[in-house]
């Protein structure tokens, strides 16, 4: 594991100029291939499930906080009861029954609020709302930044700041994706109501919002690999496989957990009242999963994209070369004295760092005695 992690080299951006390939797509098959191979084998060893594990805590964190604001809000605006259970249904449409279960409830609570206390809720929710909201981000940009083998990480305001940046991102396409999802029926509804378009309007909405909601998901996630690693930004195309690849996979994952929750999953019985919050969780866990694999698959294609141009030593060449033999790795001679034989030349391996370490061991112990 040691070896294989000095042997990454942190990726070159690919930026389009000289000889590197313009976008993934003018990458071959094979090198397709390859990079599949190695963004499985670097998610496992980048332990990318354990990040992805870390990012769902921060994000979780910040939901609670975010509902308190959203109560204060509803309170504020005294808002109707049709308006309160309109938004619960929109999010029990979106989120599995127990994690929207968690929302719901709270958000039933928004017109039992006086005006004084749906003050306080807003500014204590929106304050705690953000700083978790940021730092679930911060998360997120150290995830990506293992991903794509960088170094250093940004200083804690910087990441702050981008992690805001992200936050904006994300309310706009993320807030844009769900709006198309969880409203886009009764809009088309409407729409088809008050102008003569014919039944088959219906259907070319339908298609036409979730194919809207889809790309600003995919936009989303690129937007996070764009802003997200602590490099320079490679061009728009080199982001979009995993962008895609992250959305196909999260939008998968969320159906199929929704449907294993409302059919199979028995999570009230087992956890009891936490039951929505470990759905919610678990959901949580499944996004970020999603993040780590489209970053990871990113991180392999500019890798494959920089090797050829050679930018960069191609992945395993370094480790070959530092790799010492067995026939090469037999310690230099020793004297009576216990030191090196002077009649017998000293050899010269290049030895790997644990090699290196043990050479040195060994002749501090010599020289003790």
């Amino acid at each position: 594991m040691a070896e294989a992690q000095c042997d990454e080299q942190e990726i070159p951006p690919q930026t389009g100029t000289g000889d590197e390939a313009g976008s993934p797509l003018e990458l071959s098959p094979p090198d397709w291939r390859q990079s599949l191979r190695r963004a499985v084998k670097e998610f496992k060893d980048d332990r990318a499930s354990i990040i992805s594990a870390g990012m769902a805590f921060y994000w979780f964190l910040a939901v609670f906080p975010a509902l308190l604001a959203m109560v204060g809000v509803m309170g504020l605006l005294n808002a109707e009861e049709t308006t309160i259970t309109s938004l619960s249904d929109a999010i029990r449409s979106v989120l599995p029954g127990d994690a929207a279960r968690v929302l719901t409830d709270a958000l039933g609570k928004a017109g039992s609020q006086s005006d004084g206390a749906a003050v306080v809720a807003t500014l204590i929710g929106l304050g705690v709302a953000l700083w978790s909201a940021s730092s679930g981000m911060a998360a997120l940009q150290v995830g990506l930044d293992v991903a794509y083998d960088v170094e250093e990480d940004r200083t804690f305001v910087k990441k702050r700041i981008v992690a805001f940046e992200l936050l904006v991102a994300t309310a706009v396409l993320g807030g844009a994706a769900t709006a198309l999802v969880v409203f886009g029926q009764p809009l088309g509804d409407t729409i088809r109501d008050n102008l003569p378009l014919g039944g088959a309007f219906v259907v070319v909405w339908t298609v036409a919002r979730w194919a809207l909601a889809a790309v600003a998901l995919m936009s989303l996630f690129a937007t996070f690999y764009y802003l997200g690693p602590k490099r320079e930004s490679p061009r728009w195309a080199w982001v979009s496989p995993g962008g895609i690849l992250a959305a196909a996979i999260w939008l998968g994952a969320s159906l199929l957990f929704s449907f294993y929750v409302s059919s199979f999953g028995s999570y009230a019985e087992t956890y009891g009242s936490l039951a929505g919050v470990v759905v919610l969780l678990l959901w949580l866990y499944l996004s970020a999963l999603a993040v780590m694999i489209g970053g990871e698959l990113n991180a392999e294609l500019e890798r494959q994209s920089a090797t050829k141009a050679g930018e960069v030593a191609a992945p395993g060449k370094a480790a070959a070369q530092n790799r010492v033999p067995a026939s090469r790795r037999s310690l230099p001679s020793r004297g009576p004295g216990g030191g090196q034989d002077p009649g017998v030349p000293s050899p010269v391996p290049v030895y790997s760092g644990i090699d290196r370490r043990l050479v040195e061991e060994w002749q501090a112990a010599g020289r003790r005695r």
